[in-house]
């Protein structure tokens, strides 16, 4: 395994069964460069004066700032993919699941870590469960806190961003304009 590709996934959503059966699942895959990616998120968090803050807890207008200064991170990543979950229902743990599995087999031959944002350790199992099912590697899978830790914001970032371009703001819709080609549905 010491000649596979290294990939580090950051996991987060947006949504719930109650709002409509809508549901968002944000991947975000970073390669060799995870230090020099957290710089320049932490440098636009900074900026864009959201400092720590959770999407949802973002004024519009911090949002927009931050989405444009986003560009050159989004440069940087791997992959940036997501999936909507638009069902009426189902297990919200499976359905993350399923969306970090699917990102993961766009790279097979890969070494994969994992961090879910509020994942327990049961949940993860089923990460770790789901992994060895399609015979990808995995190195670890962890929980974390997007409150704590940077690349767990941004990928909370990137979920409510997408969350609110599937819902239609303005603000979003304007920025998809030149941010979607960035993002790979799966």
């Amino acid at each position: 395994m010491a000649d596979l590709q290294k990939l580090h996934l950051f996991v987060d959503e947006t949504g719930s069964v109650a709002e409509g059966g809508f549901f968002l699942v944000a991947i975000l895959a970073v390669a060799d460069d995870l230090a020099e990616v957290e710089r320049l998120f932490l440098e636009l968090e900074y900026r864009s004066d959201r400092r720590q803050l959770k999407w949802v807890r973002s004024s519009q207008k911090r949002k927009a700032k931050f989405l444009e200064g986003l560009q050159p991170i989004l440069q940087r990543l791997h992959r940036a993919a997501w999936r909507t979950h638009a069902s009426g229902g189902g297990n919200l743990v499976e359905m993350t699941v399923s969306a970090v599995v699917d990102s993961a087999l766009l790279d097979p031959g890969c070494v994969f870590t994992v961090k879910v944002d509020g994942l327990n350790d049961v949940s993860l199992q089923l990460v770790r469960r789901a992994f060895r099912a399609q015979r990808l590697h995995l190195r670890k899978a962890t929980g974390g806190r997007d409150e704590s830790e940077p690349l767990l914001r941004l990928a909370d970032a990137l979920a409510g961003f997408l969350g609110d371009v599937h819902k239609g703001k303005p603000y979003a819709v304007a920025s998809w304009e030149s941010l979607g080609r960035f993002f790979t549905p799966i």
